[in-house]
């Protein structure tokens, strides 16, 4: 049960962070950076239980909860670090899934298709992306003189269209340790790719009209 491990890690945190509640006066001024950081830290090895549990790019993973967490705590505990380190976090899960080509070599491809952990991996970014975008909002969203949430949402939309993409290669590739993307050759594929895409145009369009 590697998940104890982080688990272990966090009681310390956690300790440390009921301490700073009950002896530490509201009007301290160190008083607010003591929580961040205990907080902060408390819900990084939180975060690292599934991950860890799981395995599968569980640094990844890790980032992106950890991110989601920081933004969630930062509504309790108004620190601006926590703000700038979440959203620096989920950036960095976001760019290590979508620019690091060799991670579709880390782990062998799962035998069934579509829930496997290419499913995993990439949703859990894109939901923890899109949950930051919506912690994020009025009067929370600017980072010096940047608009987050926008950022945070258009990062978690390429991302679920990635992982759509990936979902269908993987589908329709033959059966191997790696994942090849084609884009010709196949009917069955080359339309699915089509009315994928068009369901996924469809839904932004939605989204779009409804906001």
């Amino acid at each position: 049960m590697m998940g104890l491990l982080p688990a272990a890690f966090a009681l310390p945190a956690l300790a440390s962070l009921v301490i700073v509640l009950k002896n530490i006066p509201a009007e301290n001024k160190a008083r607010m950076a003591q929580l961040a950081w205990f907080g902060g830290v408390a819900l990084f090895f939180i975060t690292l239980i599934f991950p860890v549990q799981f395995s599968n790019q569980w640094i990844t993973i890790g980032w992106a909860l950890e991110g989601a967490a920081l933004l969630w705590l930062f509504h309790r505990v108004p620190h601006p670090g926590l703000r700038l380190v979440g959203v620096g976090l989920l950036a960095a899960a976001f760019v290590r899934l979508v620019f690091n080509h060799a991670v579709f070599e880390y782990h062998p491809r799962a035998a069934t298709a579509i829930f496997n952990w290419y499913l995993y991996a990439y949703g859990i970014v894109t939901i923890s992306l899109f949950a930051g975008s919506k912690l994020l909002a009025p009067p929370r969203n600017r980072i010096s003189k940047i608009n987050a949430p926008p950022i945070l949402a258009g990062l978690g939309t390429v991302l679920a269209f990635l992982l759509l993409n990936i979902e269908i290669a993987d589908y329709f590739s033959q059966r191997g340790s790696t994942l090849t993307f084609q884009f010709s050759g196949d009917f069955a594929r080359d339309m699915t790719y089509s009315i994928a895409w068009a369901l996924f145009a469809l839904a932004l369009r939605v989204v779009g009209i409804l906001k």
